[in-house]
């Protein structure tokens, strides 16, 4: 296996125990000879424990190291003081006098930092928002003019963010206070991102006339749901994703005879795509079009800055996954479907919960196959599809273990496997082997009953 790079602490940690150790000249010599080590490592473990916390400097300066400070340090030098020359017995005592100040109005000071530290983390966001919206709508720009696969999609996608336009559809998410004329460069960016999904709709691009359906990035007239719906299920049948999505129409409107019918064409459907595969390579090939502005580079999981490709293939996966919430879209109401003891029913979904334990599109598919499989089984497959299930929770596990630790060496086999592999799943898998993780459950790895 793989062994696992540690992670390094932040830099402040050491700019502040650095401050902490000059501090120290403030204790007498002897205390200073005795406790000086100890107490900068005991500094420095409280700093991380904060940082995992999720406080910054500011905080620990003016909430623990002055106040603490201030008292140990008066408390050490009052036996010696009276020894001491009158000019600097005198400096001592100012120094005491702010430190004891200090300590007074700490949580006022505090307070006021928290504050102004708050507002300028606010400032730099929206410049960091700004700067996105610009490199997106730059980057959407280019991949039409790249002609990269699924241009027209991925433009209207980054078009349709750089105006902040999913904002716009949830009034009650954060962004920035726009002036007029940034209203008008958003409106603008609207229009791009219009004509770009209504090129792609045109065309019958599927992954196109799915998003208008689940995630539209333009203007509803544009995606025209229902229209594109229709369209979608004309072109798109032998997709087991499109009659799932159906089934969930299907179920809002209460036609209980056009469930049972798409139940019937996701079950003889050969295939199941909700183009999670589209999205993360788009993405991925889009952020590579033009050099990520400095203000955007990503973290590492150990604090420190990732690099310009690195931090491009992180953005890549989370403006990605923007749509992923739609992925199973009509799950509750397959599983609901197939509570059912009719022996056409169970069979029909015994063939959907197959399709999607093995041809699902994302991570997510297969799981929940595995687990509608497992509750509609016959008794010959129940023990390997059980089995399977187990394996597959187990990698799940992992995988998401591993994606948190989000180091340069995890971010480049992420990247190469999705330029290998058909599906998540297949990514999933070759991510583990690479980092030296068994595919197969351990023996004392449990998993939940089907319920």
């Amino acid at each position: 296996m793989n062994r696992i790079p540690r992670h390094r602490d932040p830099a402040w940690i050491g700019v502040l125990e650095r401050i902490y150790a000059a501090a120290l000249w403030l204790y007498p010599r002897v205390h200073r000879e005795h406790f000086g080590t100890p107490m900068r490592l005991a500094f420095r473990d409280r700093c991380r424990e904060a940082h995992r916390e999720g406080r910054g400097p500011g905080g620990v300066l003016l909430r623990e190291l002055l106040p603490d400070l201030a008292v140990s340090a008066s408390r050490e030098r009052i036996d010696a003081i009276a020894g001491l020359p009158p000019m600097k017995r005198m400096l001592l005592l100012a120094l005491l006098c702010a430190f004891a100040a200090t300590m007074v109005f700490h949580a006022r000071l505090g307070d006021a930092a928290v504050a102004l530290k708050d507002r300028w983390d606010q400032y730099q966001a929206e410049l960091d928002n700004r700067a996105l919206r610009a490199h997106e709508a730059d980057l959407a720009a280019a991949a039409i003019q790249q002609r990269l696969p699924h241009a027209d999609v991925l433009a209207a996608q980054l078009y349709f963010s750089a105006a902040d336009g999913f904002r716009r559809r949830y009034p009650d998410a954060s962004g920035l206070h726009e002036t007029q004329a940034e209203k008008a460069a958003a409106e603008a960016l609207l229009d791009r991102a219009d004509a770009a999904f209504a090129r792609a709709l045109r065309a019958d691009d599927r992954w196109a006339l799915w998003l208008a359906v689940t995630y539209c990035p333009a203007r509803e007239s544009i995606c025209a749901p229902e229209v594109s719906s229709a369209r979608l299920r004309e072109v798109d049948a032998d997709n087991g994703a499109v009659w799932l999505l159906d089934l969930d129409q299907a179920k809002q409107a209460g036609d209980v005879s056009r469930q049972r019918a798409d139940l019937t064409r996701m079950a003889q459907a050969t295939r199941y795509d909700w183009h999670y595969g589209d999205e993360i390579r788009g993405m991925l090939a889009a952020f590579d079009l033009r050099p990520l502005p400095s203000r955007l580079k990503q973290k590492y999981a150990d604090g420190s800055t990732a690099t310009s490709a690195d931090s491009a293939s992180l953005m890549a996966g989370r403006v990605g996954s923007a749509n992923a919430t739609t992925a199973m879209t009509g799950a509750q109401t397959l599983f609901d479907l197939c509570k059912s003891t009719e022996p056409v029913v169970r069979a029909d979904c015994r063939a959907a919960a197959r399709l999607l334990a093995d041809r699902g599109d994302g991570a997510i598919d297969r799981m929940l196959g595995l687990g509608l499989w497992r509750r509609v089984a016959d008794a010959s497959e129940r023990e390997q599809v059980a089995q399977r299930y187990r394996d597959g929770r187990w990698q799940m596990q992992q995988y998401a273990r591993v994606l948190v630790e989000n180091s340069a060496t995890v971010l480049h086999r992420w990247r190469a496997a999705w330029a290998a592999e058909p599906g998540e799943w297949q990514v999933l898998q070759r991510l583990l082997r690479e980092q030296g993780i068994a595919l197969q459950a351990p023996a004392d790895f449990k998993v939940p009953d089907p319920r």
